[in-house]
């Protein structure tokens, strides 16, 4: 079809002018909140979910850059003085595509729950509920096929030997409140021994970008968790945890498998930031010592 003349030279205005694309700006207060993330996180593409609500949250912005777009345009072609604004914006949107701020977002930090089941799941995550808890007792550890069937499953024992012990070492640990077995096993008595609800479940306190949580959760990656990493006992069904005071020795890397629910803070209802009044910083990390 012959282009007529104007049309030639709005369309060759836009490729010039608008080659790359026009960029939408984020205002620098723009956030995307933690139940907005949870949606995405929880979608089937996450990736997909994002670029939807990124669309969403910013197509309205088209309607009042499009009058300054086809201001530009007649100021740049004389010839377009008579002609409509809409029949000018038909044409020009063939050639010029809106860039979204996807990356003012994706860089963004949120503070992230991580809830830890190596098979807790499977007995509504009591198996760590082991003495010294309240709900413990301390008979059963010498009922090992209880043991084995029972609390072994629990993520405790897992971290246990991340961090070096074995079945029995953890056990024995547990047993004796006067006894000093180091920093990380010591810290594991206080941690049940204060853990003031039923349902205790190992949990890590991170911070990722948004473009790490979507990656992490998309490819199913395992995630590092180093020794400084705030980490604990908490039931985000009652609402109630332990001190957050078990002492790592080593980093861990925990399989993707082993990842139960990865939630923003302020995504549920108990969360640990209105439970335990922390500070934003526990998300950081422990402070390091020499």
């Amino acid at each position: 079809m012959m282009l007529s003349s104007k049309e030639s030279k709005i369309i060759n205005w836009a490729k010039k002018e608008y080659s790359k694309g026009y960029n939408i700006f984020a205002d620098y207060q723009d956030v995307i909140n933690d139940n907005q993330v949870c949606m995405i996180l929880k979608a089937k593409h996450p990736t997909e979910a994002f670029y939807d609500w990124v669309y969403k949250t910013y197509e309205e912005s088209e309607l009042y850059i499009w009058p300054e777009i086809i201001k530009e345009c007649r100021r740049d072609i004389s010839e377009l003085n008579d002609e409509g604004s809409d029949e000018i914006q038909e044409i020009l949107q063939d050639y010029i595509h809106f860039i979204y701020p996807k990356d003012h977002f994706l860089k963004q930090e949120i503070r992230i729950d991580i809830y830890i089941d190596t098979g807790d799941s499977d007995f509504d995550f009591v198996c760590n509920a082991m003495y010294p808890h309240y709900n413990g007792d301390i008979n059963k550890f010498n009922d090992i096929e209880y043991m084995k069937e029972y609390h072994y499953k629990g993520s405790l024992f897992w971290l246990a030997k991340t961090q070096g012990y074995d079945e029995k070492t953890l056990i024995e640990s547990l047993k004796y409140d006067n006894a000093s077995y180091g920093k990380f096993l010591d810290s594991v008595y206080n941690e049940l021994a204060n853990m003031p609800t039923h349902m205790p479940c190992l949990i890590f306190l991170k911070r990722y970008t948004l473009e790490e949580l979507i990656d992490i959760v998309e490819n199913e990656r395992d995630i590092v968790i180093d020794i400084n990493t705030f980490t604990g006992l908490y039931d985000k069904w009652s609402g109630g945890g332990g001190p957050f005071e078990i002492q790592l020795k080593k980093p861990i890397v925990v399989p993707h498998k082993y990842i139960f629910q990865m939630l923003p803070v302020h995504s549920y209802q108990y969360n640990i930031e209105n439970c335990y009044g922390m500070s934003e910083c526990a998300w950081n990390g422990r402070q390091k010592t020499a």
